[in-house]
This record gives structure tokens, C-alpha cells and sequence, in this order.
């Protein structure tokens, strides 16, 4: 296991550092996938800039995705064209925050609340547990929220999102990737291979998405709900499998 911890991976970060914020990414790459957007068209603002918000940004970039904004505690960096994120990372210091004397060109600078209602795609709360509240849930533009902080939208603030049909991927699908790798690593689903980590947790978050949105897009009903249906039909369905004769075929929810 330790192995796999310490695996390096491009960008000079080990597996353990960089997972879980990829595990995010992904979780934006299905809703891109689910919805039928065009990746290079699709934008994304994140709050947060540290170990998951950095992590997602930094492989949103990398697959082609436009992140317009990111937000550290000292406030919001903006470019409606896309920001060069291997670079504004270098410039993070080690409290996290990006060096503002030294922001490429064309990089506006705006209040740190300001990340909350960009002009994008898709939010990324990593920073903050309650960053969207009743109180500003209604500056949100863009069409999906996906929780990469714990509890990142408060329930009253995730219910008005949904009725005005902004889908919130909750924290518990979207940033469980890390949680879910370290299962796969002690079980030995997953060795030392960076490699097999990445095609395993893209593979299964961008399923487990798409399965969210397509009940989103039959019911409309917020996605904490269907997926703690969703989830609770699997376990009872684990649990008759275990129990059923040895050799009767059992049909399991992904």
C-alpha cells in the first residue's frame, strides 16, 4: 500500500497528493460527458486552490477543460479565456496562496466571494464546508455544482439550486475518490501503477455520475437524493447477493 501511496506521478506529486482532486475532476468530466458538452468549450470556476481544488484544477486543465477561475483566501483569479493553472500553481506559496506579484498576463484579480457567481459551466466548491448558503445560492450561474468540500452546500441553499434546475453532485459521490482508491490499494484492486489508479477511479466516477444525471434529467429531484437511493438499493442488493445460493446469478446496481 505504501507503494501506491508514494507513486509519483507527472507534475512531481505523489499518487496519495493528487487523487483525490482527480477523482474530482473526473466527476466534472462525466457531467461533460453525460450532458454531450464539447470538453474545450466547457468552463469551470473552483474556490479552493490546496490539495483537492489545485488537484482538480490541474487535471481539468489537463484534459482540455477551460478553468475561467480559482479562488485562494486572498480572492479570486479570473480569465474568461482560461487561466495557464501549471503555472498559477507554481506560484502558490506554502499557505497555498498564489503570488499575486507575479500573475501572467490578462489574469484579473477580483474579490474572493466573487468565484461564487462566475460565468461558468460548472463550480467547484473545495475550499469551505457551507460555501453556498441561502444568501447566495442565487449568484451561482453555473448549470452544475460539484461538492468537492465536505457539506459544501448547506440543504436549503442545495434545494433552491435544484428547483431552479441547478444539479448539485453531492460531496459524497464527488470527492470520495480518494476514499474509495485507498479501499482499492489495501484490497489489491490497484498496485503501485499510477496508471491502473487513474483508468479505475475515471472509470467509476464518471459512471456513477452519469447515472446521477440521467435520473436528474428524468425527475429532476436533487442528486443527495437519488444517491442515497441509488446507494441504499445497492447495499440491499450486496447483501442478498451474499445471503443467495451459491451459483444463482445476482443482477447488482453499478
Amino acid at each position: 500500500m505504501q507503494a501506491g501511496l508514494n507513486a509519483p506521478v507527472p507534475g512531481g506529486l505523489l499518487l496519495g497528493d493528487v487523487v483525490g482532486g482527480y477523482g474530482v475532476a473526473q466527476a466534472c468530466l462525466g457531467v461533460a460527458s453525460a450532458w454531450d458538452w464539447d470538453v474545450r468549450e466547457t468552463t469551470v470556476a473552483i474556490q479552493g486552490i490546496g490539495t483537492m481544488g489545485g488537484g482538480a484544477a490541474w487535471y481539468l486543465h489537463e484534459a482540455g477543460m477551460k478553468v475561467v477561475a480559482v479562488a485562494d483566501a486572498a480572492g479570486t483569479l479570473y480569465a474568461p479565456e482560461g487561466l495557464d493553472v501549471p503555472a498559477l500553481l507554481e506560484l502558490r506559496d506554502r499557505f497555498g496562496e498564489v503570488d499575486r506579484t507575479r500573475l501572467p498576463d490578462g489574469v484579473r484579480v477580483l474579490p474572493r466571494d466573487s468565484v461564487v457567481g462566475i460565468d461558468a459551466d460548472i463550480f467547484v466548491p473545495a475550499a469551505i464546508s457551507y460555501a453556498l448558503r441561502p444568501d447566495n445560492e442565487n449568484l451561482v450561474k453555473a448549470k452544475v455544482v460539484v461538492e468537492a468540500a465536505n457539506a459544501a452546500t448547506t440543504p436549503e441553499a442545495e434545494a433552491a439550486l435544484s428547483a431552479r434546475g441547478v444539479a448539485v453532485v453531492p460531496d459524497f459521490v464527488a470527492n470520495a475518490g480518494a476514499a474509495a482508491w485507498a479501499w482499492w490499494l489495501l484490497l489489491g484492486e490497484v498496485g503501485a501503477d499510477p496508471a491502473d489508479s487513474f483508468l479505475r477511479l475515471r472509470t467509476e466516477m464518471q459512471a456513477k455520475v452519469a447515472l446521477l444525471l440521467t435520473e436528474w434529467n428524468m425527475d429532476r429531484l436533487p442528486l443527495r437524493i437519488t444517491g442515497l437511493r441509488l446507494a441504499e438499493a445497492n447495499r440491499a442488493q450486496r447483501a442478498e447477493a451474499a445471503l443467495a445460493p451459491e451459483g444463482e446469478p445476482q443482477l447488482l446496481i453499478p
